[in-house]
């Protein structure tokens, strides 16, 4: 009912273009919907969303240059790495050549602990 209510007002806000104020609602809805859905997600099963959150870590799942797939490597580059191998060894080892990919591995900073301290997520377990 907000909905309709919000839509009548928009028509009337955009007189001469109906179509305008349509898709302007029609974003809002879309978007004011997923994150109602996003949030009940949350509520409803935040011990195995918190768990998907824990374990994934935020790494482009493909090379930005030549679009090769990138994102599966990053647990093995860290096992290497741990290992006790080069960064270069590592690399070699994972069957990456091209140094685009290459740079992918050795440029990115996994900061995802370090957002998970304000993410909402931990508002909702700790209360």
């Amino acid at each position: 009912i907000l909905c309709l209510v919000f839509f009548i007002f928009m028509s009337h806000f955009h007189k001469n273009n109906l179509i305008q104020s349509f898709l302007l609602f029609a974003y809002l809805f879309i978007h004011y919907s997923l994150c109602i859905y996003t949030h009940a997600l949350l509520v409803l099963h935040k011990s195995s969303v918190q768990k998907i959150y824990y374990r994934e870590m935020i790494i482009p799942v493909r090379c930005f240059t030549c679009g090769k797939v990138i994102g599966n490597k990053w647990e093995s580059y860290l096992g290497l790495l741990q290992a006790e191998y080069t960064e270069g060894d590592a690399l070699d080892a994972l069957g990456l050549k091209r140094y685009c990919c290459r740079r992918m591995l050795l440029g990115h900073v996994d900061l995802i602990e370090k957002l998970l301290n304000y993410a909402p997520l931990e508002k909702l377990t700790a209360s």
